[in-house]
Formats: C-alpha cells, structure tokens, sequence
C-alpha cells in the first residue's frame, strides 16, 4: 500500500495505523524540498511519503503529488498482486485543507487508477463526519465553527470544491452505504459515473463498511481520507498485511513499554486543552516551549492503560524514518 499526504503529521497518523502491535513492517520517508523523494526507495508493503505540499500554489501540489505517486514508491504493483499491493491511498485533512482536487486528479493519473477515487475525510473519532457531503465538526456544519475563518475554503461542501476543481462528483450518501451493509461489492455502476465518489461517514463503523467496499474493488483502486480512513482499511487488510518479509519485520519491532510519548505540535485551542488533560492525568516528563516560535513540544510518561484527551486507549506505533 502507497500512502501520500500533504504534510509529514498526515503520513505519520496513515503509516501509524498499520503498525498494529508493532509487528507490522511500515515505512516512512520524507519527501525532499525539490520535489523529488530523497534518499533510495525503501521496500516494504506498507509505505508513506510526506508531499509537503499543502503550502504550496494548487498547481505545483498537483505536480509534486503525481511524482510522489509515479516515482516515490518504485514500480507499481504487477497484474495479479494483493489488494494491499494494489491500494494507494491519499490522506485528505479531515477538515478539508489543502488542495484536495487538484491533488487528487494529478494522483488518479498518476497510478491509473480503475474506477473512480473513493473519497471520506471524516474522523468520528475527532468529532469530524461528512453528511450529504457537507464537513461537520462536532456536530456543526464546519463553516459554523471558530476553525472556519482559519481555513480559507470557499465551502465547507465536499462535491462542491471537488466540481470547481473539474472533477465529475458522485455521491455515495448514509442510507445507500449502510444499504450496503450485506452486499459483497459496491455495484459495478459506480466504477464509471463519476471521476470522484464523496462517500459520508459519521461512525467508525460507516468507515468500516467503506473499506471493506473500497478493499473488494479490483485495482489499481485509489482512495482518500482522513487517518479515520486510514484505520479501517488497516484493520480490513490487517489478514493480508500479516504476511510480510520476517527480516524486516523483526528490525522494525518496537521493545515493549508502559511508557506513552505524546507530541503536539499544534497551536490550536483544542491541542492546548488536550495537553492540559494530559497533564492533569498524567507526569509531564519534559516541556520544549521555545519564545516566539509557533511550534511547541511536549512529552508526557502517561500511567499503563490510560487514556487519551479522546477517551481512546492506544498502543504506541513505530516506523522507520527514510
């Protein structure tokens, strides 16, 4: 599996999904500054390159997101290789920033893709659903919060950013996707009405369902969406992932710990809350807060089971940094 997003958090929360317990083989490497993927091409089956391209003008993000696809994984998957070989994935923000269209048809050429790019940003878990196409946050449209006038959208309507892009939108709304809850397949007739399928979600359970329709697809097979996404389609594949090269496998697994390592480099509202929760259940270790500067970092020891500010409990991920 191919995972590119537009910046190196996005790959990182992808990857980190399909490291399971730590005995999973993930790659990650980051791409160079001029646009092309540094250092030599790194083999596993699961594989993420950071475009760094979400700062960028529309144009040269389509452009660095075609030559992260083509060039930054080696040769595509050959005729009659896994669904896992045969999937690339493009991480999408959940709350539709970036260049979302025009990267996606600069990705669709790039990998051939059969049918049309499945496409679902929300996030259940963070509070980000997609309904009727339309981005919400917390149960609020996305255009009615405060994160709104940080964002620079001209909508908060999927469909509607990806038309003005000049993609043919199709739509795959709740009641048809959990219609389709016993199918074995999506029906054949999507593969050809539409350049792009906006699917809605607003459990994790709908993201389930959707990747398991987007895994049964023959391939090349293109989707995008958020690291809820990500998660599922981990979880789907988790059989078909298991067989990996053991040499590998066994360098890339991380020592057992009850230790948790929680970096935050947002200056959001919301990340300063979560590191306040962190730090009221938890023994900071160590607190970098330079001045002036518009990064910080934190690392927190959290007690063996406790939970996040969302209330998950998760096991820490590893990858090999390219």
């Amino acid at each position: 599996m191919h995972i590119v997003a537009d910046d190196l958090s996005g790959a990182c929360d992808s990857v980190a999904a399909f490291a399971g317990d730590g005995n999973g083989e993930v790659r990650m490497h980051a791409q160079a500054m001029g646009g092309s993927a540094a250092g030599v091409v790194p083999q596993g089956r699961i594989q993420a390159l950071d475009a760094h391209s979400r700062a960028r003008p529309a144009a040269e993000a389509a452009q660095v997101f075609a030559q992260a696809f083509a060039e930054g994984f080696g040769p595509l998957a050959p005729e009659g290789a896994s669904a896992t070989d045969c999937l690339h994935f493009h991480k999408l923000d959940s709350t539709l920033r970036g260049h979302i269209g025009a990267e996606l048809m600069a990705a669709r050429d790039a990998v051939g893709a059969a049918g049309p790019i499945w496409v679902c940003p929300a996030f259940p878990a963070q509070g980000r659903t997609l309904r009727a196409g339309q981005a919400f946050l917390d149960g609020k449209p996305l255009s009615g919060t405060p994160l709104w006038s940080t964002l620079g959208l001209a909508s908060d309507h999927l469909p509607t950013l990806l038309h003005s892009a000049g993609l043919r939108v199709g739509a795959l709304t709740l009641p048809d996707l959990r219609a389709l809850a016993n199918a074995d397949a999506a029906p054949s007739k999507l593969d050809h009405a539409c350049d792009v399928l906006v699917c809605d979600a607003e459990t994790d359970d709908d993201l389930a369902l959707l990747a398991g329709l987007i895994a049964s697809r023959p391939g090349p097979v293109l989707a995008a969406g958020s690291a809820g996404l990500a998660r599922q389609l981990a979880a789907h594949l988790a059989p078909a992932q298991a067989i990996l090269d053991t040499g590998h496998a066994a360098a890339a697994t991380a020592p057992a710990t009850t230790g948790r390592l929680a970096v935050i480099g947002s200056m959001s509202a919301l990340a300063a809350e979560q590191v306040q929760a962190l730090s009221a259940t938890c023994l900071p270790v160590s607190c970098w807060c330079p001045a002036r500067h518009a990064c910080w970092l934190k690392a927190a020891r959290v007690p063996h089971g406790a939970r996040s500010a969302s209330g998950s409990s998760r096991r820490w991920h590893s990858a090999t940094m390219w």
